[in-house]
């Protein structure tokens, strides 16, 4: 199984870093970490234009229904250049990439997974409280710690098994929901932390809102 992860430079993101090091113990792994200039962009791009057909390509980072974002939060693909990802596996994670995925019909993938709104900024809540003072009631920085933690968690753990069994996204699509299912099921049985339901509600958010195309 070869891979290519492609891993903005950006600290709001850091929390993705255990991904990124379970998957660099591949064999047949390719990590870019990127600045958002344009000579890195571009080494980013060239990488996948020149992998093989066969490789998993893995985004981490930031993303629209209209685009993957640079650790800037300007584009790095968007619908002009999302052609470049056409006939191969992708895995997205970043939010709203399902919508991106999904607004491309044009562009056929070998195979793709998406996610929806993952709330894992707590910057995020603060801006929709400015708007809002009720926004976000039972949202605590304690309880968006914890989210990012358990996806991460239930993510690679889906890919390590996925891994060693030598399976398909689809698999690896019902193995993420499968972890993420753990962790609800333990917050909503042990009842040990502030909040529990509106972090076991997050999960189930991301859960549904994931989209599988293959």
């Amino acid at each position: 199984m070869k891979i290519l992860c492609l891993y903005p430079m950006d600290e709001t993101t850091l929390f993705l870093n255990p991904i990124f090091d379970f998957l660099s113990n591949m064999d047949s792994f390719k990590g870019i970490r990127f600045e958002s200039n344009e000579k890195d962009v571009e080494l980013a791009i060239d990488a996948i234009k020149t992998c093989d057909e066969d490789t998993i390509i893995i985004f981490l980072g930031h993303g629209a229904s209209h685009c993957l974002y640079k650790g800037d939060n300007t584009p790095f693909i968007g619908n002009e250049k999302i052609h470049l990802l056409a006939n191969k596996r992708i895995f997205l994670l970043a939010c709203r990439s399902a919508e991106f995925i999904d607004s491309n019909k044009n562009i056929e993938f070998k195979s793709s997974i998406g996610f929806g709104n993952m709330l894992t900024d707590w910057s995020e809540v603060l801006v929709e409280r400015d708007a809002d003072a009720n926004a976000y009631p039972d949202i605590s920085i304690e309880v968006i710690e914890l989210y990012r933690s358990k996806l991460v968690n239930s993510i690679q753990c889906a890919w390590s098994r996925t891994i060693t069994s030598q399976k398909d996204f689809e698999y690896l699509y019902l193995q993420i929901k499968l972890f993420i299912n753990k962790e609800i099921t333990e917050l909503l049985t042990k009842k040990n932390i502030p909040n529990y339901i509106a972090l076991a509600n997050l999960l189930y958010e991301t859960k549904t809102e994931m989209s599988l195309q293959h």
